[in-house]
């Protein structure tokens, strides 16, 4: 969020009342508004994904799903009356900007809230990490692409989460655990005998501290937020939601 005020009490009170907005400084000259918000660099976009371009129809979309929940007589009934499906990717060309995007606008239901450029994901890729995204949909449509999980190499047998995100678009519908079994799946396929986690706070992300305890991951470094997951454990299926693999 971005405040261009051309007051500047009304400036200084929101940089000291609320820091997480960015106030632009505004020239007394009005003839140079329009010279501050360029240089302000607050509305630079490399790209528009199409997640950008589909902003209004989710908007309605989610109207419906909330007054499908006030007349569901629990969430459980609510969870599965939507028919959720998720798809799993790898990245590739037509995903990697909304992955970047994801990674530096996630802050809610974002582990590490690490942030990352194209140029610094496509290295991940080249180096042998594996970079997935999710797609979700349900009976009212697309949410597009709304999670993200990095996970890199270690070694030969075990691995390392370094992202794990979901928009808040889809926070709270449990997606979240089919989207770790997904990962657990393809990383026993490749051999692996170890998966771990890393959860590092920030100010927003306090949503997500418990992630890891809740899914059977044991902690084993508690001053870097480290967590570890035998992959020979079974993990908890959530059987009204729907994967599938591209």
């Amino acid at each position: 969020m971005f405040f261009f005020d051309d007051n500047p009490t009304e400036r200084k009170w929101v940089s000291s009342k609320l820091p997480q907005v960015k106030v632009i400084d505004v020239p007394e000259d009005a003839m140079l508004y329009s010279r501050a918000l360029f240089d302000s660099n607050c509305f630079d976009f490399f790209s528009i994904t199409d997640e950008d371009k589909r902003r209004t129809e989710m908007i309605q979309q989610n109207q419906k799903r909330t007054e499908l929940s006030e007349n569901s007589k629990d969430m459980d009934s609510f969870l599965k009356s939507l028919n959720i499906v998720i798809t799993v990717g790898h990245s590739d060309d037509a995903s990697i900007d909304r992955i970047a995007q994801l990674t530096n606008k996630t802050n809610q239901f974002n582990l590490t809230t690490k942030r990352y450029s194209t140029a610094e994901l496509n290295e991940f890729i080249n180096a042998g990490d594996i970079i997935l995204y999710i797609s979700v949909e349900d009976c009212f449509g697309e949410y597009g692409i709304s999670g993200v999980a990095i996970i890199k190499k270690k070694d030969e047998y075990e691995w390392i989460v370094d992202t794990f995100l979901l928009s808040c678009r889809i926070i709270g519908k449990k997606i979240e655990n089919a989207f770790l079994n997904e990962i657990i799946a393809i990383l026993k396929k490749k051999k692996a005998n170890k998966l771990f986690g890393q959860y590092i706070e920030s100010k927003k992300n306090h949503l997500t501290k418990d992630f890891y305890k809740d899914h059977d991951f044991n902690l084993v470094e508690k001053e870097d937020g480290i967590w570890e997951f035998d992959l020979q454990k079974k993990p908890k299926k959530i059987n009204f939601i729907k994967t599938k693999r591209v």
